[in-house]
């Protein structure tokens, strides 16, 4: 009867170290296909540390946004500014890089409510947040 409980209780633990085994190459995932506007973003989002969605408090006095799009600002149009006050919360809600000359530049439209709605070059951005 002793022996018998002994081969049970070794089958038993056989079993159990059987069943955890895991072959690796069953759960190998692939790695994912992204589009060139996906790898793009990630790429950005890996160089900058934000994107779309993220959270900033103005630090500065306050941060002076622009209402109309980026392309009109570079042309030289007449533009509506508005200024948000410090400790203010805003969010990014859209990134656009506009080539300007030899560089690429960083425009950031953040917004602090659904009327208050701007864009600033990410250069004027980043010391004022």
């Amino acid at each position: 009867m002793h022996k018998i409980k002994n081969l049970f209780a070794i089958i038993v633990v056989i079993i159990s170290l059987i069943s955890c085994y895991e072959r690796g190459e069953r759960h190998m995932a692939s790695s994912p296909n992204y589009s060139n506007t996906e790898f793009d973003s990630l790429s950005f989002e890996n160089k900058r540390h934000y994107s779309r969605n993220f959270n900033f408090v103005v630090t500065s006095d306050s941060l002076c946004l622009i209402r109309q799009q980026p392309e009109e600002i570079l042309s030289s149009l007449p533009i509506d500014s508005f200024s948000i006050g410090k400790n203010s919360l805003l969010v990014v809600a859209d990134i656009r890089i506009i080539p300007d000359g030899d560089n690429d530049s960083v425009w950031v439209q953040l917004a602090s409510d659904q009327l208050n709605i701007g864009w600033i070059n990410e250069g004027k951005m980043l010391p004022n947040v």
